[in-house]
């Protein structure tokens, strides 16, 4: 069925109802194209909630959010929503402008949503972290292995967006094909191969 956000609907059955005839009740779409919302999925029905009272603005929001990790693209935006091209620009200029939103594919406008971009930072450290700790004589951990890791549907564009984002914070080093901690150096594992340097020495 085509519908939009705003449309109403009624659902009727195939047997009369003692007041109603065969109507069974009616709504209005909040929502197009949208995952399954169950009741006991808290965070997503909150979520539908506050798009049935959101302001413009606020709803383009409330759609990147409910995007995912993998972020979406205008196009996909304009088939979501009940708003006409300038209305959408301008609440995507808006939320870029605040930091709410990230743009990392100027030929496709996809954007993702900073909440997004903070768990998949905070993902790709603590990835890179605990390679470091179980591979201290490795240099680093691959590009692609690190992507491979990271999971979570993450397109090559937004995870580059992601290591340009950690590179100019001064928090990661990529070199080539590998990615490291800035602090991370082969010279830095001396002091935990100290014992077995001195134990080769009395051999």
């Amino acid at each position: 069925m085509a519908a939009l956000p705003g449309d109403r609907f009624i659902l009727r059955g195939f047997k009369k109802q003692a007041n109603h005839g065969t109507t069974v009740g009616g709504g209005e779409v909040i929502q197009v194209l949208s995952r399954k919302v169950r009741s006991k999925d808290r965070d997503l029905v909150e979520r539908v909630q506050r798009m049935r009272e959101a302001d413009p603005k606020e709803r383009v929001a409330l759609e990147i959010l409910d995007a995912g990790p993998p972020g979406t693209s205008r196009r996909q935006l304009q088939q979501r929503l009940p708003l006409v091209p300038a209305a959408l620009e301008a609440g995507l200029t808006a939320l870029r402008d605040q930091g709410r939103i990230i743009r990392f594919d100027r030929e496709n406008e996809a954007v993702v949503h900073q909440d997004h971009v903070r768990t998949l930072l905070d993902r790709i450290r603590s990835i890179v972290d605990t390679f470091h700790q179980d591979q201290p004589l490795s240099p680093g951990i691959g590009r692609e292995e690190l992507r491979s890791r990271l999971g979570m549907g993450v397109g090559p564009r937004l995870y580059f967006t992601l290591l340009q984002t950690l590179e100019r914070a001064g928090e990661l080093r990529v070199e080539q094909e590998l990615c490291r901690r800035p602090q991370h150096t082969l010279q830095s594992t001396g002091t935990s191969l100290r014992p077995l340097v001195e134990r080769l020495r009395s051999l």
